[in-house]
C-alpha cells in the first residue's frame, strides 16, 4: 500500500484531528497526537500516550484510495490499537520489569513474518531489546500472544551467507510475572545459539 499524495492537504489533516478528537472523547485516559504535517511524504504518525507505564507510538501504514476510507481505516486502527494497550497492559509491564532498555514500541498495523513469508494483519506491538546480547532480541506482542524472535546471518569461507530466523512463542494467559517473559528470550537466544554451533562444526538437520 503506497501513501496517496492527492491526500496530503491541509484540508485532509483538518479532518484527521477532528477524527482524533472525536476518538479521545471515549478513550479519557489516553492523548492522541497527529506526529505528521501535509508537507511530510511519511504515512501517518500518531503518539498516544497513557496515563500508564508504558506509552505506545502507532504508525499508519500506506494510504486508500479517498478520504473517506482513510478516514476510516485510522479510526478502526486507532480504536484497535488502544483496544490492545488496555487488555495487554499487565503484560507490558511485566515487559518493562523484565527489560528496562525495551525501546518505545510502534505498533504496526500488520508485520513481515519472517519465518513464513506472509503478512499478519493485526494489531500488534513490536519491541527490541538493545545493548545486552550478541543477537538482538524482540518482541511482537498480539491480543493473544507474545513472541520473541531474533535473526542470524552466518557467512562462510566464500562469503555466502545463510539467514537464520529464530523464534519462541508464548500464550498471553500463560505469563504471570516478568521472568515467563526473561525465560522467552533465553529460549530464543538458546535456540540461536545452538543453530550457530551447528552450523559452526558442520552438522545438518537444523530445523526450527
Amino acid at each position: 500500500m503506497v501513501y496517496n499524495p492527492d491526500l496530503n492537504n491541509q484540508r485532509f489533516f483538518d479532518y484527521v484531528h477532528e477524527l482524533v478528537k472525536d476518538v479521545q472523547k471515549s478513550t479519557k485516559r489516553f492523548l492522541i497526537q497527529c506526529l505528521s504535517t501535509p508537507e511530510s511524504n511519511n504515512p501517518f504518525m500518531f503518539r498516544i500516550d497513557s496515563e500508564d507505564i508504558y506509552y505506545p507510538v502507532y504508525q499508519h501504514i500506506g494510504m486508500e484510495s479517498t478520504a473517506q476510507e482513510t478516514l476510516y481505516q485510522i479510526r478502526k486502527q486507532l480504536e484497535d490499537t488502544i483496544e490492545l494497550y488496555r487488555n495487554t497492559t499487565p503484560i507490558l509491564q511485566f515487559m518493562k520489569q523484565a527489560y528496562p532498555e525495551l525501546k518505545e514500541p510502534t505498533v504496526l498495523t500488520h508485520y513481515f513474518d519472517e519465518r513464513t513469508h506472509k503478512y499478519v494483519n493485526t494489531p500488534t506491538f513490536m519491541f527490541s531489546v538493545i545493548g545486552h546480547y550478541h543477537n538482538q532480541v524482540s518482541f511482537i506482542l498480539t491480543m493473544d500472544t507474545l513472541k520473541a524472535y531474533t535473526t542470524t546471518s552466518l557467512y562462510d569461507e566464500d562469503n555466502n551467507y545463510d539467514v537464520m530466523y529464530s523464534e519462541s512463542t508464548i500464550l498471553i494467559q500463560d505469563i504471570h510475572q516478568p521472568s515467563d517473559i526473561k525465560d522467552l528470550a533465553i529460549d530464543v537466544l538458546m535456540k540461536d545459539a545452538t543453530y550457530q554451533l551447528r552450523k559452526h562444526f558442520g552438522i545438518e538437520g537444523v530445523d526450527y
